[in-house]
């Protein structure tokens, strides 16, 4: 955060966190998880994320969510769908 003081960027937040997006790449996520929970799940998920920290993402990492963008799409959406019954 000290980093950011310095920086003439906006610090962006987003709740439910980014990384329920990371999640959904790698799974069908339908409970709510708190941002601790959710980030626990991730680096559970797949010895892929298992080193994953905030605001860095290695090239394989990187590479997962190219290739999982659709399905993560479509899993998300399921999600839109669930709260709007």
């Amino acid at each position: 955060m000290d980093r950011m003081k310095h920086c003439k960027e906006i610090l962006i937040c987003s709740n439910p966190c980014l990384e329920l997006w990371f999640l959904l790449h790698e799974r069908e996520q339908r409970c709510s998880l708190d941002s601790d929970t959710c980030l626990e799940t991730l680096k559970k998920c797949s010895p892929l994320w298992k080193s994953y920290s905030k605001g860095f993402l290695t090239d394989k990492q990187q590479d997962r969510l190219w290739e999982m963008r659709n399905e993560a799409r479509a899993r998300a959406e399921t999600l839109l769908d669930d709260k709007s019954s």
